[in-house]
């Protein structure tokens, strides 16, 4: 085969290579069109109804947060609902925001640096604000600390659709516990049964809507489960990475032979 014959080779493998890819792509958005896209539409749908009646009764929702030491929970109110949605045509982003509000400052004093440190970071991980004063020896050594927590606690709810993977991505912040939390919902997840289950979630009257019921040796099994496919993804990995290095060198040896035959001849 000649130089030229190579080449075209090369070409017309990488040109199938990338139709295969768009083909692959047009797929993927067409089922995110059909199957997912009226789905969000659906969330949207129903969580624009849930706030303007919810902000126009102005009812109180408790929300129980574990905002004391040792995770004790405290009473907040629930409210100030906001929307935001990137389109209707091409929907990717729905999301839900709110605060709680403390009914007063919570005024915590805490011994011990472990204590303090330990609280701190949670309050950091909750991005709440408060303040804190600390106590220390005469070595500067932290005895212990008193917070004032006065927020309002930032919440969010957000659906990012994934075209990629088919599904849709539930991030949950500062609801399930300090931080972002994520969930995967699948087409057929996203019913009339399923809004309504998470509208009482979001309104505080089902905790365990997102959890899993399950006995010590369901969980164990799936933590085995969980391991073992880490360790072969990463075993994947590996030699993923090394057929890449092999097909890299031998690409770098053809062009070499390539390029010496490109050379002029002295």
């Amino acid at each position: 085969m000649g130089l030229l014959d190579d080449l075209k080779k090369q070409s017309d493998d990488l040109k199938a290579k990338e139709q295969q890819e768009k083909e692959r792509q047009q797929r993927l958005n067409q089922y995110y069109q059909d199957e997912i896209h009226p789905g969000m539409l659906n969330i949207y749908k129903y969580l624009s109804q849930m706030i303007e009646h919810l902000n126009y009764i102005k009812g109180d929702t408790t929300a129980m947060i574990p905002l004391l030491p040792n995770h004790e929970k405290t009473a907040l109110k629930q409210k100030e609902y906001n929307l935001v949605i990137d389109s209707v045509k091409q929907t990717k982003n729905i999301t839900l925001k709110f605060e709680c509000h403390l009914p007063n400052k919570i005024k915590v004093e805490l011994f011990g640096k472990d204590k303090s440190l330990d609280y701190n970071d949670r309050l950091n991980a909750y991005k709440i604000k408060f303040h804190r004063r600390d106590n220390k020896d005469a070595n500067y050594e932290l005895l212990g600390s008193r917070f004032d927590v006065e927020g309002p606690l930032h919440c969010a709810v957000t659906f990012a659709g994934d075209v990629d993977n088919s599904c849709v991505n539930l991030f949950l912040r500062n609801i399930e516990g300090p931080g972002v939390t994520r969930h995967v919902l699948k087409a057929h997840h996203l019913n009339d049964a399923f809004m309504d289950k998470l509208g009482k979630y979001l309104l505080r009257e089902n905790e365990d809507f997102l959890k899993l019921e399950m006995d010590d040796s369901t969980r164990a099994q799936i933590s085995q489960n969980l391991e073992v496919a880490k360790q072969q993804r990463e075993q994947e990995m590996l030699e993923v990475e090394q057929r890449l290095k092999e097909e890299l060198d031998a690409e770098r040896s053809r062009l070499d032979k390539l390029f010496d035959k490109l050379k002029p001849k002295k």
